[in-house]
């Protein structure tokens, strides 16, 4: 057995996950205060309520989406028997044996990982993240026991 540990994110996982949500709040939540605070606003043709009540479900809806995807990543280690999860404040380890499968998808320029477990964990009961190619790939060349639950 190899103790040798692979980093097998991509290494923006932290930028997707950290730093886009908050610049997108930080700016549209400024914008959104700035645009119900002013009393007169020059906004085209539209009537100006008209025009904050759809920037402020614009920037809701962006922002509720960035909950749900991008601030689900986690960052993900592995060795030959466990999987070392992250949020960049806490790391919990959990045993191979623990995951029920392994499910990647591919998408234009990206893709994700889901790794399924048995028990539900601190996380918990699937993790997304997003893999670097080259490290995966040889993880999943070393170790032949996370190569047999990927689906």
């Amino acid at each position: 057995m190899s103790l040798k540990t692979y980093n097998i994110s991509s290494n923006l996982t932290v930028i997707l996950k950290y730093f886009v949500p908050l610049v997108w709040t930080v700016f549209f939540g400024a914008l959104c205060i700035i645009f119900w605070m002013t009393d007169e606003l020059m906004v085209g043709g539209l009537d100006l309520f008209i025009f904050r009540i759809g920037w402020t479900a614009f920037f809701s809806i962006g922002t509720i989406l960035m909950i749900f995807t991008l601030m689900k990543l986690m960052r993900v280690e592995t060795d030959s028997e466990f999987i070392y999860v992250t949020n960049y404040f806490k790391i919990y380890k959990y045993p191979i044996s623990n995951i029920n499968k392994i499910t990647t998808k591919s998408y234009a320029f990206f893709s994700l990982v889901t790794i399924h477990f048995i028990e539900s964990g601190y996380f918990g009961k699937k993790i997304v993240f997003m893999p670097s190619r080259n490290r995966f790939n040889e993880a999943l060349a070393a170790y032949d026991n996370l190569k047999a639950i990927i689906r």
